[in-house]
């Protein structure tokens, strides 16, 4: 359906470049209301990664209004069920204050839960919080120890958190 709306786009083309964004930015919004309405189907049957992918969805206003609320609840039903994607997420809305009240303790005791099963988010976010001070002392080393657990994972923000740490 999206190859087909860029074909029709290109051989109207004489509208110009805002007919072709406003047409793209249409067709990926009905592509993600159909997102939502499919994941809340799967939602509703107990599928984990959808109610992760529903809390993001939610979180950042794909296919619906941003509704940090509701992306709570389902990240609060993931972590129930031991997600370690869900307890990240959550961990950050609690972070920065998202439809919640900060909580830094909140926040690092979900990135805990979650770097302990293996969630390079989880990891990374606790070097982060470790060298700003967040809900902890600052403590570089242990900035460090989390930062290079992500990296050992292959991620970038631990990467590059680690190249500003060792040129300061």
């Amino acid at each position: 359906m999206f190859c087909l709306t860029i074909l029709i786009v290109r051989m109207h083309c004489s509208a110009g470049v805002s007919f072709i964004t406003e047409t793209i930015n249409n067709e990926l919004s009905l592509i993600l209301l159909m997102q939502i309405s499919l994941l809340k189907t799967v939602v509703a049957n107990g599928d984990l990664n959808a109610m992760g992918s529903l809390g993001y969805a939610l979180q950042n206003g794909l296919g619906t209004d941003v509704d940090y609320q509701q992306a709570r609840q389902w990240y609060e039903k993931g972590v129930e069920r031991n997600d370690a994607y869900s307890m990240s997420a959550l961990a950050w809305l609690y972070r920065e204050a998202k439809g919640v009240d900060q909580n830094y303790g909140m926040a690092l005791d979900l990135y805990k839960r979650a770097a302990d099963l293996g969630d390079v988010t989880g990891m990374s976010s606790l070097g982060y919080m470790n060298q700003y001070g967040l809900g902890t002392p600052v403590n570089y080393n242990e900035a460090l120890r989390w930062y290079e657990m992500a990296a050992a994972k292959n991620d970038a923000y631990s990467f590059a958190s680690l190249g500003w740490m060792y040129r300061e």
